[in-house]
């Protein structure tokens, strides 16, 4: 190998590592929409892997998740009810565009949301 070509391979490993370490566009803190009914009104995703969902009604959360990233849009959710542990349901929030997402859960959409900014 030549110089150039290990010189090549470090940076496109360096840059590699660097975007592996960028935060998914689903970490944020999610608003529905005003046009829908949706008992969901804000989803806090976190950086570390977890998310809680809130009703408009409750102070704290109401579902408590963890996510996965299935895509470089997209995040699954595996939620638990916050008042009955026994339930637990999988949802999908998936960016749309820079400030959107959408909210499905077994590929129906079941709210949209904005996102809030800091």
């Amino acid at each position: 190998m030549t110089t150039s070509t290990i010189t090549y391979l470090a940076l496109a490993s360096s840059l590699l590592m660097i975007s592996a370490c960028s935060p998914h566009p689903g970490s944020a803190t999610w608003l529905a929409t005003a046009d829908q009914s949706s008992v969901f009104t804000k989803i806090a995703v976190h950086y570390d892997g977890k998310a809680d969902i809130y009703s408009d009604n409750q102070d704290d959360a109401i579902r408590r998740c963890f996510w996965s990233a299935v895509s470089s849009q997209s995040i699954n959710m595996h939620c638990i009810d916050a008042t009955n542990t026994e339930h637990e349901e999988d949802l999908q929030l998936t960016v749309t565009d820079r400030d959107h997402a959408e909210l499905t859960q077994s590929n129906t959409i079941i709210a949209r949301f904005y996102q809030q900014q800091h």
